[in-house]
């Protein structure tokens, strides 16, 4: 049952484990020097997060679980861009082959429509000079999406998720997705922040190494 206590020490850890690594992407960035290797390595961490999740998962039916495995993979898609996103899925889509059980159908389809909604909302929001927390807020609401796929499980295992799960997974999908989103937000504002001084350093030193060679000439 979602009330049992284990339960919900399992989710807070995983979901600590989120927020842990959603706050040390700019320190990888910065200690790889390369965008590239931090998005490779974090893909990697969110998709052990989610290996972790589908190891402790809730199974009210044998072979179905249910678990936050797609809270890690909505955040890779929609901060950490295309590579992140791809590695992460690949883990959870394994991991949840591996498992197997009359769930899997709907898992995996949940996990497309999570990586889906996502990437699209980093493609609206990318424009965006400045990400507010709302909308990170409405990426939770969307990302709620996936809970549809529960249409395609078995009708006694249907039931008992749309009575007992979809709305405390809605709600944890607010709290988790909010919060994860926006401490990546703010990592990637401190980033592009760094980055502009770099450049300004850059072309300041670039102006004054000319202006010297000018006056040397005269």
């Amino acid at each position: 049952m979602l009330s049992s206590a284990t339960v919900w020490f399992d989710l807070i850890g995983s979901l600590s484990l989120i927020f842990v690594l959603s706050m040390t992407y700019g320190h990888i960035q910065r200690l790889f020097l390369s965008q590239y290797y931090a998005e490779f390595l974090m893909g990697l961490a969110f998709g052990g997060v989610a290996w972790v999740q589908m190891n402790m998962p809730l199974e009210p039916v044998e072979g179905l679980i249910f678990d936050l495995r797609n809270v890690p993979l909505a955040l890779c898609a929609a901060f950490l861009g295309w590579r992140a996103s791809l590695i992460c899925f690949l883990i959870a889509e394994g991991t949840r082959f591996q498992i197997g059980g009359i769930g899997l159908p709907s898992a995996i389809l949940a996990m497309l429509i999570v990586w889906c909604v996502a990437a699209c909302w980093a493609k609206v929001t990318r424009s965006y000079s400045n990400r507010k927390l709302h909308h990170v807020f409405v990426l939770s609401v969307l990302v709620s999406a996936h809970l549809n796929a529960a249409w395609i499980l078995p009708a006694d295992a249907r039931d008992w998720f749309l009575t007992n799960a979809s709305f405390p997974f809605v709600i944890l999908n607010a709290i988790s997705i909010t919060l994860g989103g926006y401490l990546l937000n703010a990592e990637q504002k401190r980033i592009a922040k760094r980055d502009g001084l770099r450049r300004q350093l850059c072309m300041i030193q670039i102006m004054g190494l000319g202006r010297s060679q000018r006056l040397s000439v005269k």
